[in-house]
């Protein structure tokens, strides 16, 4: 598509301009960084930033200053893509049991809280053990 017929569309429609530097093309199979996921054609993958903070939430499971509401975020969040390999990976490294995660994804689970209490007494269990 001519970036000229893009131009006058969000101009005449929209009324939005691009910016001339911060504009750039590439092959769309390298994917685009947006609001915390990286999207390509065929799959959605959380970005290393939201990996991260996953990581950080699931490591602070057993410790005082643990907020339920963060974890049911990023859980909520991971699961509209395709991060499943990813969760099973990170439940796998602080042994919790990926059972539990694929109880929140089914639509006739027990309420999210009771699930994450039992996450947390898993971790808290297991940091005993060490």
């Amino acid at each position: 598509m001519d970036i000229k017929k893009i131009e006058k569309f969000l101009k005449e429609e929209l009324q939005l301009t691009l910016h001339p530097k911060k504009r750039y093309f590439q092959s769309v199979y390298k994917g685009v960084s947006f609001l915390g996921t990286r999207i390509y054609p065929h799959c959605r993958y959380p970005s290393n930033r939201i990996q991260q903070k996953f990581k950080k939430a699931l490591h602070d499971l057993p410790s005082e200053n643990f907020k339920p509401e963060t974890l049911i975020s990023y859980l909520g969040f991971l699961k509209h893509m395709q991060g499943d390999k990813f969760i099973a990976r990170m439940f796998r490294k602080y042994h919790l049991d990926y059972r539990l995660y694929l109880e929140l994804r089914s639509p006739d689970s027990r309420p999210i809280l009771e699930i994450v209490e039992d996450l947390r007494q898993q971790a808290i269990a297991n940091q005993k053990q060490k």
